[in-house]
């Protein structure tokens, strides 16, 4: 059993070790109403640019400079995961921050997936809207023979870590008020 109050869990299986980091940041209203506010926009301005209008269920976040708040939250995983993991950043990986929007008409279901090219992978919960069935949204991890090890479900502001190579997948949203994630990498 996992006790996911933890802030880092190491998860050994009979065949398997890893890590998970989680904890919920303190980010004003202000903050995330702004972010809210341009994750919406952005996903809108990215519909209307194709011809028929289509959803992407990921968008790079481009923006830095109007935004601070973007480069405060990367800093912050950098920051938690400094402190518990041992790396170094190496000078390539850059600050991608990915935003997935999603709700009924906009779903987002990749499947069972890894992030095999990125050593180290964060996801803030800026909106996670209460559903009817609290499974929704619950993401799940796997070990390398795909059985379920252990889930999360998050709560708006959450941060959780995790190696590249965890597996995972994500329970379908399916409610009206969008629900909003950022994800960010590192390579190490």
């Amino acid at each position: 059993m996992i006790d996911l109050s933890k802030e880092i869990n190491i998860i050994k299986t009979e065949n398997f070790e890893t890590y998970f980091i989680n904890t919920n940041l303190d980010i004003s209203i202000e903050d995330r109403v702004e972010m809210i506010k341009d994750c919406i926009r952005q996903h809108n301005r990215r519909i209307v640019k194709v011809e028929p209008p289509k959803h992407f269920p990921t968008i790079k976040i481009d923006q830095y400079d109007i935004f601070p708040i973007y480069d405060k939250l990367f800093s912050t995983f950098v920051e938690i995961a400094k402190k518990y993991l041992e790396f170094e950043i190496a000078p390539w990986s850059g600050r991608n921050i990915w935003l997935y929007f999603n709700n009924k008409d906009f779903e987002c279901n990749y499947g069972i997936h890894d992030h095999i090219n990125k050593t180290i992978v964060c996801i803030y919960y800026l909106n996670i809207p209460k559903t009817e069935n609290d499974n929704d949204g619950c993401i799940l991890f796997y070990d390398p023979e795909k059985i379920k090890i252990f889930d999360f479900n998050p709560k708006t502001n959450d941060i959780i870590i995790f190696p590249g190579y965890l597996k995972h997948s994500v329970i379908p949203y399916l409610g009206e008020e969008p629900r909003l994630s950022l994800v960010m990498e590192l390579e190490c």
